[in-house]
């Protein structure tokens, strides 16, 4: 439990107000920011109380009784405990999707009928013996579907907003390592469509269009003062099927299996993720797929962010 200081102590009034009416007052903590009218009588307490701030500010409202500005959403983030709690009222998602939190569930809908039925069957799907991997899953229709609220942050949010050292990232990366592995193991015969070429080629051709770039133009770059030459794009995709083609290897995959949908719990020290695919490049449901797309979607992100 945190020291919070609250309105009333004992059940007797703590601070001087100026509204005494205000109804609960023996429920209300201090929070929020003070606006204080007199500051040098303020500062003249906090200096005679040892600087503790909260004793300052109940004698200073022996002096100037306080205006009470009551807020009914409090977020505080202040605190492990609190931050979590308070997080669940902002959440990120794309256009084409509605994400509600409520009972330490999060429902998920989406204007995309075939996507939130192809990670439904992703769920369903699931290799029982790592269901520890992924958020207890239920079904609520074709159009919407229930996962529970972890209370833990994203690989994202741990990378951006935390100060995590070199060795914590090399055990979360082996934790991503034993995870894939352990869901690659679940093999598959089915013909399915991850032809790297065809899609990588339709994404081009859209970026081509939009910005008048000649996908067949060799590329110059400079790095570090020198000046470096490469294929076009369209030669240096040629390169990477050539290689990819011949390393597929179909089994489970995540699918989209990128720090945004990745959650390291420091207690248990493992990973949790969530939002699948559960697609092929045809559109095609299956919760299978080439093994490298997981590994490239996770690398390729770290990379960049490195």
């Amino acid at each position: 439990n945190y020291d919070w200081s609250l309105l009333t102590q004992n059940q007797k009034l703590h601070y001087r107000l100026k509204d005494t009416k205000v109804k609960s007052l023996d429920k209300l903590a201090l929070n929020g920011y003070f606006s204080i009218e007199k500051p040098y009588d303020f500062l003249r307490h906090l200096s005679s109380l040892n600087y503790d701030f909260i004793k300052a500010l109940n004698a200073y409202s022996q002096d100037f009784a306080f205006d009470l500005s009551l807020n009914e959403s409090w977020l505080d983030f202040g605190l492990v405990s609190s931050y979590f709690q308070s997080k669940k009222s902002i959440t990120t998602q794309r256009a084409f999707n509605e994400l509600e939190i409520k009972d330490n569930f999060v429902l998920k809908k989406s204007n995309l009928k075939d996507k939130l039925e192809a990670e439904i069957a992703w769920f369903k799907a699931f290799p029982q013996d790592l269901s520890f991997y992924i958020p207890k899953f239920s079904i609520q229709n074709k159009k919407a579907y229930k996962t529970e609220y972890l209370y833990l942050n994203t690989l994202s949010e741990l990378f951006v907003f935390g100060n995590l050292p070199p060795l914590i990232w090399d055990k979360i990366l082996h934790k991503i390592k034993d995870f894939l592995s352990k869901l690659h193991s679940h093999k598959t015969k089915d013909k399915i469509n991850f032809d790297y070429k065809a899609k990588s080629l339709e994404r081009l051709k859209s970026f081509s269009k939009q910005r008048n770039f000649d996908l067949s133009m060799p590329l110059n770059f400079k790095f570090k003062g020198e000046v470096y030459k490469l294929p076009s794009l369209l030669k240096l995709l040629d390169i990477l099927d050539e290689s990819l083609s011949k390393k597929q290897e179909f089994c489970f995959i995540h699918g989209d299996f990128c720090f945004s949908n990745i959650m390291f719990d420091f207690r248990s020290n493992e990973i949790k993720c969530f939002d699948p695919r559960g697609l092929d490049f045809s559109g095609k449901i299956t919760s299978y797929g080439d093994k490298n797309y997981d590994f490239c979607k996770v690398s390729a992100l770290f990379c960049r962010a490195l």
